[in-house]
């Protein structure tokens, strides 16, 4: 078995010979030592290590976590930091790239087997999560099976592509519309209602139902459901999910097939008492001839029309005899007939079976299925029922009935897709709930009340609070203490779900801030707010609300903000000013500095309105500085003089720039220099 690769990063040479040490007696392969930033980047892309041991302070321009960060942009390879009294500024940046683990120096042998073995087995846990969901949806997508969830009030929770496709309905027609009322109109709506949600409720929801749809362009459509119930967090049932096969074609050739049959008997009985008639009189004999040919002509053309039917069906359909040992048990059963379906749908030839019995033909046939046909042929009672052939590899559909007493017909249909699509998709449903359950950004439900009806654990861990106590809890709870973004308080009526459930329109992106009572400080989120309704309700029913914690992002921004301020003080106090314009849009921003300097306000700049300040004299020389800055990367280094625009007086002024050919941009500083040195 392949030993399990490391990178170590650490710019302490002896840590690193000691870790590495403690990693080759656990049974690890050190794959390479890097020292820096830039170092630990090269070697990653390069080597591909299965894990990264990474030190956060490195020397150099690029520290641990710049080159995680780095290394993340392309690579999926995880990474623990090593840690050795780092402030608490460094940490919490550290825990933007998602470190599996931190580690403490010195290095314990225990500690890092732990978080190594600890690390990998999440690493493969999160690559098959993916992967699963990945293959779900690929499944979903292509499968040519209705899949719709409803909720305990018949609301359209999920619907695949294929069900918009039989109905013609779009997908936003279809999430959050009422079942009953959109696909079963002209029936009692809230009794159907009342027997989804009741049989939800007392766990008596049927594994298997045959019912009908009308389609948007008011085409009936016949559908047969295998329908599961669904399950919350809380063990609690909460709706049902449902695969459909469209069988109105089906439906239409076995109606078709047992019409023909029954004439076809009829025209027996017509031909039987015929030849009765002309045995009792012969004096009838031109009469009953007469009858006779039409009726050989009705059997004949009855006939054809079976024929045709039977080349044509989509089910494949077999004739069979049922063969008895001595005591009347079924023992095996012969083929009498076959049609092309038949063929396609088993891989067997009408030629190499017929006449033969599914012993000889298939000598692996389990003796269910033999007991099973054995007793409608001898009883005439019909059978509906799914099973597994062992020998053919596959499920099938049976529909099995008698013509007549000894014999049996059999009408199938493969299902070995539907069958896989159904565990694939059962694996899918518990894997997703895990992956809601785990998910990071907090996700609520709140009904038209207000209350908070379901939440996952990143809800209540943001919030800080536990589920139980989330529970029912609205906005108008003072207990949150809401603010804006400016520090005023929110009103309750103002929040997010509360602005979607009245208007009815979604809320996207709205910072806030809420108390975390165990922590005694606000805690910043953006949240999100999308009400649902109801097919024909104008009102939301709920509303869906999801939250992102962005304190640590904000308390950055304002850190920016001050630095930012910090900056244009210092520079001012100096006598300095800087400059940028954007070549793409022919715009100039500058700071306060620059812009007392230029006698300029604070509106909006253009290029054309800096180059009008310049004395005219000295424009082709900024012209050639700022071409050969663009084109040659040439050093912008230029002394010239302006006529400041707000009092006309004329100064000198000393700017240095630099280009940055990725944003097209131009960045610079200038200060005035004293008369008399230009």
């Amino acid at each position: 078995m392949r030993k399990t690769r490391v990178l170590i990063v650490e710019d302490e040479t002896i840590i690193a010979l000691d870790v590495q040490g403690i990693l080759a007696g656990l049974g690890y392969e050190v794959v390479g030592i890097a020292s820096t930033g830039e170092a630990a980047v090269q070697k990653a892309l390069s080597l591909k290590p299965d894990i990264i041991l990474m030190d956060i302070l490195l020397a150099g321009q690029m520290d641990g976590i710049d080159a995680a960060r780095e290394i993340r942009k392309s690579h999926d390879i995880p990474i623990i930091y090593l840690t050795a009294n780092a402030d608490r500024a460094t940490v919490d940046r550290a825990h933007d790239t998602q470190p599996y683990a931190y580690l403490n120096k010195p290095i314990h042998e225990r500690d890092l087997y732990s978080n190594i073995e600890s690390a990998r087995t999440q690493h493969r846990i999160e690559s098959k999560l993916r992967e699963s969901e990945r293959r779900f949806r690929d499944a979903l997508a292509n499968a040519r099976l209705l899949a719709v969830q409803l909720d305990t009030d018949g609301t359209i929770l999920f619907c695949n592509d294929f069900m918009l496709e039989v109905t013609g309905y779009k997908r936003d027609e279809l999430m959050g519309a009422d079942w009953f009322a959109l696909f079963e109109p002209g029936k009692n709506s809230d009794g159907l209602r009342r027997a989804h949600r009741d049989s939800i409720l007392k766990d008596s929801v049927p594994l298997h139902y045959e019912g009908s749809l009308v389609t948007r362009a008011g085409e009936l459509r016949l559908v047969r459901w295998n329908i599961t119930t669904l399950y919350g967090s809380d063990g609690e049932p909460f709706g049902t999910s449902s695969i459909g096969e469209d069988i109105t074609e089906s439906k239409r050739y076995e109606e078709a097939l047992i019409k023909a049959n029954q004439e076809l008997s009829a025209a027996n009985e017509e031909l039987q008492g015929a030849m009765e008639e002309i045995e009792a009189s012969n004096e009838e004999f031109e009469s009953v001839n007469e009858e006779l040919h039409q009726a050989v002509e009705s059997l004949t053309q009855s006939e054809r029309d079976y024929r045709l039917l039977f080349e044509s069906m989509l089910n494949g359909f077999a004739l069979h005899e049922i063969i008895c040992d001595e005591k009347g048990k079924p023992v095996d059963y012969r083929f009498l007939m076959v049609n092309p379906a038949f063929e396609r749908l088993t891989g067997l030839k009408a030629a190499d079976i017929t006449g033969r019995t599914v012993l000889e033909a298939l000598p692996g046939t389990e003796r269910e299925w033999i007991e099973r046909y054995g007793h409608v042929a001898l009883t005439m009672e019909p059978a509906n029922f799914e099973n597994f052939h062992s020998q053919l590899g596959k499920y099938f559909e049976v529909v099995a009935f008698s013509p007549t007493r000894g014999q049996f017909a059999v009408l199938f249909n493969d299902i070995t897709e539907r069958k896989t699509f159904e565990k694939n998709l059962s694996d899918s449903e518990e894997k997703f709930r895990g992956l809601f359950e785990s998910m990071t950004q907090g996700v609520v439900y709140h009904d038209q009340s207000g209350a908070v009806v379901d939440a996952n654990p990143a809800a209540a861990r943001l919030l800080g609070l536990s589920k139980d106590q989330l529970m029912g809890r609205t906005s108008l709870d003072l207990r949150w203490r809401a603010i804006r973004e400016d520090g005023t308080t929110l009103a309750g009526d103002d929040h997010p779900d509360k602005v979607a459930m009245r208007t009815g329109k979604p809320v996207e992106n709205f910072i806030m801030g809420v108390n975390v009572p165990e922590e005694d400080r606000y805690r910043w989120i953006s949240v999100s707010a999308v009400p649902q309704f109801r097919e024909g309700e104008n009102r939301p029913y709920r509303v869906f609300v999801t939250f992102t914690d962005i304190t640590e992002i904000r308390t950055t921004q304002e850190a920016l903000r001050d630095n930012q301020r910090l900056l244009e003080r210092a520079l001012s106090m100096a006598g300095l000013g800087y400059w940028e314009l954007d070549l793409t849009k022919g715009t100039a921003t500058g700071s306060a500095e620059s812009r007392r300097i230029y006698g300029l306000g604070d509106g909006a700049l253009t290029i054309a309105d800096i180059q009008k300040l310049p004395l005219p004299e000295y424009r082709p020389l900024l012209d050639r500085a700022i071409e050969g800055l663009v084109k040659n990367n040439e050093r912008y280094d230029v002394t010239f003089k302006i006529r400041r625009a707000t009092d006309g007086a004329i100064l000198s002024i000393h700017s240095l720039a630099e280009y940055n050919r990725s944003t097209n941009r131009i960045f610079g500083v200038l200060s005035v220099i004293p008369d008399g040195t230009l």
